[in-house]
């Protein structure tokens, strides 16, 4: 026998009488018999159906090979007859392959590299390597490696190159695409378990360019690199430039995109920069792991990029041909979103979010200066998303990042609707601190409940002063750990001096007994009720809730201690905020410190911190009144008592008059 070797590999091939001993792993073709041997320790073993291996003999079949025995070159067909079942019966030595021996020759194949060069790709930036590449493509066996050496010059590409089966992917040369805007240039699908690296895929103006390098984004087809129905592969992209989409993760056809870990260092000068798309009925992307990108634009001296009117999102969620399915638990880490000060194009939206559940965007870096931007932008009149996080690592400095103002969806809200999005990271101020409410309260009469520094709104009430200071109930609402407040008679608390994007965060203290929701009910600037709670065209303010036609108010969907709504329009000046439920105290934060709270719209009511009650009060002691405390009047007409307080005199305790109005 004689041996032949491909790249790593030594195969030794002959007529069967002559076939020897064969080392362990050694693999050896007869030629007569049209059989596959392979050396183990117990001697040889036939193998057949190693299809990896079938493939390995037969797209080398072309190379220079000299039978020593018979004195010609072998044949493609004399190299392919291997494919027979798996773990047949060696005849001669009546036993099967073991798994270890299997292993052993895939262990081999893995380490197969195929060259395009050998398939006549020059990479010298002139000759069009297409056919070339899709050659080498064809010839590279399940498991080994298609390989594009490094080169000072392009490989230029001019039309579509796909690799649709098990291989790994090594392109260090750079990919300039030729062909015509409407294509894919690089595609990759329905591959399992590979890895795929690419250094650099332009195209041909910016090359040219790689600044000022534009096309005009006419079509968004056009794309550099798209990763189609992927599973448990492992990307790896330096630049991705000039393409109108850079690149596209994708699932289509009912099939899913899963368990990928894409690290992309900078895609350049696109509309949409990366693409995360569900396409078609059952087509579902969960679970992948986007790294380490910096979404770029060339936007120096004289770029076009820099004011073209087409808007731009660098991270956009696409639902295409009827898909509704709402993707789940991505996670991207390591971004860097910039815009820079020479951009004046069209809108830059940085992240634009349809359907998404459980996405989280962390420790990215934001640089937003140019002209026009948005963070983020998530799409709520398409139900499903929830429970996404935004965690940064800064706000990259003096660049006009605002995290409210900079967070939108296409309903006018601003971000809040914290079940669906929530930007972790903004700074809180605290603004309100009510506490103690089961030491405050009084029952001044036996159907007049109050607590001292607080008043009451009725619920259905859609004017800006209707109040009053106490709730009418013939039982004690003191409880073990607070006081009940009914939702007929709730408390309110007025925020007024809002700006756009200021979000509110109320947290109760509660204990026990019944958890209401809150209600919100926002004025305008001339203090008219916003009807139906919308504004502007749109919702006056962000929040997990609906409007409650009944009581002409924003509501909770589901009450909780924690509840917090972003202002939508800067046309809404004041808030009136309703709270009830079983409390000892609460607690409101905002990302404005200048906001101001009001506790009364109707001095005559409050005019200073007390308990006020509507007539001389009939309860001491058993109202939770202690002596010497003083309570006001609500009325403050003239000849009416200013106030009263409870006196112990011989013995007994009386409410006196503290003088008259």
């Amino acid at each position: 026998m004689a041996d032949y070797i491909i790249d790593k590999i030594k195969i030794k091939r002959g007529l069967k009488a002559n076939l020897p001993i064969l080392e362990i792993g050694e693999p050896a073709y007869c030629t007569d018999t049209k059989e596959y041997f392979i050396g183990t320790q117990e001697g040889n073993i036939l193998i057949n159906d190693l299809s990896e291996v079938t493939s390995l003999v037969g797209e080398k079949a072309d190379k220079t090979f000299v039978d020593t025995e018979l004195g010609k070159r072998a044949t493609k067909e004399e190299l392919q007859q291997t494919n027979t079942q798996l773990a047949a019966t060696n005849t001669e030595l009546g036993k099967k392959a073991t798994k270890e021996e299997v292993n052993a020759v895939s262990s081999q194949l893995a380490d197969i590299v195929i060259n395009v060069k050998s398939y006549g790709a020059k990479g010298d930036g002139v000759t069009d390597d297409t056919t070339a590449i899709k050659n080498a493509i064809t010839a590279t066996p399940v498991g080994a490696t298609l390989y594009i050496p490094s080169s000072l010059n392009w490989y230029v590409i001019s039309d579509t190159i796909t690799v649709n089966k098990n291989i790994n992917i090594l392109f260090k040369g750079k990919l300039k695409f030729t062909g015509t805007r409407d294509k894919v240039a690089l595609q990759f699908t329905g591959m399992t378990m590979c890895n795929i690296e690419i250094d650099q895929i332009f195209d041909q103006v910016a090359v040219t360019n790689s600044t000022l390098g534009w096309h005009g984004l006419e079509n968004l087809a056009y794309t550099g690199i798209e990763l189609v129905n992927l599973k448990q592969c492992t990307i790896q992209v330096n630049d991705v430039r000039a393409f109108t989409t850079g690149v596209r993760a994708k699932a289509t056809g009912g099939q899913g995109f899963w368990f990928n870990h894409i690290y992309i260092k900078q895609i350049s000068n696109a509309r949409y920069y990366l693409d995360i798309n569900t396409d078609g009925s059952g087509s579902w992307l969960n679970g992948n792991y986007f790294y380490d990108t910096s979404f770029y634009a060339g936007t120096g001296t004289g770029s076009s990029y820099a004011s073209s009117s087409s808007e731009k999102y660098s991270i956009i969620q696409t639902l295409t041909n009827g898909n509704t399915y709402t993707s789940n638990a991505n996670y991207f880490f390591y971004q860097k979103y910039e815009v820079n000060s020479n951009y004046v194009g069209g809108l830059w939206t940085q992240v634009k979010l349809v359907k998404a559940i459980g996405w989280i965007f962390k420790d990215y870096r934001v640089e937003l200066s140019g002209g026009n931007y948005k963070f983020a932008d998530i799409d709520l009149t398409l139900t499903g998303s929830m429970d996404n996080k935004f965690i940064p690592t800064d706000s990259g400095g003096l660049t006009k990042f605002s995290y409210g103002s900079s967070f939108s969806n296409t309903q006018n809200v601003s971000y809040a609707y914290t079940e669906i999005a929530n930007l972790e990271g903004a700074k809180q101020y605290l603004i309100l601190h009510e506490t103690n409410l089961r030491g405050r309260y009084r029952k001044y009469q036996d159907a007049y409940n109050t607590i001292e520094g607080l008043v009451r709104k009725p619920l259905s009430s859609t004017s800006l002063t209707e109040e009053f200071g106490y709730e009418y109930k013939t039982d004690d609402l003191i409880a073990e750990n607070g006081v009940t407040i009914s939702g007929s008679s709730p408390v309110v608390i007025y925020l007024t001096n809002l700006t756009k994007g200021d979000t509110i965060t109320i947290e109760k203290m509660h204990h026990s007994g019944t958890m209401f929701s809150n209600w919100y009910k926002p004025f305008d600037l001339s203090d008219v009720f916003c009807a139906g709670g919308q504004i502007d065209g749109g919702k006056a303010l962000g929040h997990n809730g609906y409007f409650d036609a009944t009581n002409n108010a924003l509501r909770q969907n589901t009450p909780t201690l924690n509840d917090t709504f972003t202002v939508n329009s800067s046309n809404v000046k004041t808030i009136a905020a309703l709270i009830a439920g079983t409390l000892n105290g609460f607690k409101i934060y905002s990302t404005n410190p200048n906001i101001v709270v009001k506790k009364t719209m109707n001095p005559s009511i409050f005019k200073r911190q007390g308990v006020y009650v509507r007539s001389i009060p009939s309860r001491t002691l058993n109202g939770y009144f202690m002596p010497e405390e003083i309570v006001y009047n609500e009325n403050t007409s003239t000849g009416q008592a200013i106030g009263w307080k409870l006196t112990l005199s011989g013995g007994v305790l009386t409410w006196q008059s503290i003088g008259t109005y």
